[in-house]
């Protein structure tokens, strides 16, 4: 049995090269998906590429469905389950929806309340060329876990000792106070 695909880095060695002006390190591939991790993981959702992707989710009542996305590119099919009716939804008809994945009944009726009674296949997700302040906030922090690797903020040799600013922790997902307001404007609210 297979998963699915691994997602790709949100951010490349080759963009990395170029931006340091060095050759990569051998372990540039795991940094690179350790930091692409971390800030989906941060955020809630993939952010990038687009996508199509299948989930089951729980309705809380409303009017308003959040999907989980920022940036929903096309609704392919949406189910409700009610016991053992399920009522199918046409995208095209049935349905109005915004690119930041909040779905109305063209009826404005309201959606159920329940758990995993929600089914739908989206696509969703970003170009990875629509996201460039990820991917540079990608290499800055892997550059920095590069450079300093083992996360010093100080470091005493002889009678010199040297400050460092925000460290590292080797993963290449330790974001500083700025990075993390960027990160914000990707990250889904939170739902109940």
């Amino acid at each position: 049995m297979t998963g699915p695909e691994p997602l790709p880095p949100l951010a490349t060695k080759e963009q990395y090269e170029a931006m340091t002006g060095t050759a990569a390190p051998a372990n540039i591939d795991d940094l690179l998906n350790a930091a692409s991790a971390g800030i989906r993981r941060y955020c809630g959702w993939h952010i990038a590429p687009n996508l199509s992707d299948l989930r089951v989710l729980d309705a809380t009542g409303g009017r308003t469905l959040v999907l989980p996305t920022l940036r929903l590119n096309q609704i392919e099919s949406l189910s409700e389950v009610f016991g053992s009716t399920i009522i199918e939804f046409n995208p095209t008809t049935d349905l109005i929806y915004s690119r930041t994945g909040r779905v109305q009944k063209a009826n404005y009726g309201y959606w159920g309340n329940g758990l995993a009674n929600i089914r739908v296949k989206m696509m969703h997700g970003f170009d990875l060329a629509d996201v460039a302040d990820l991917s540079q906030l990608i290499l800055s922090t892997v550059a920095r876990s590069v450079a300093n690797p083992y996360g010093y903020t100080s470091q005493a040799v002889g009678g010199v000792t040297l400050s460092m600013g925000s460290a590292g922790n080797g993963s290449g997902v330790s974001f500083t106070d700025t990075q993390a307001y960027l990160l914000d404007s990707y990250r889904l609210e939170r739902q109940p």
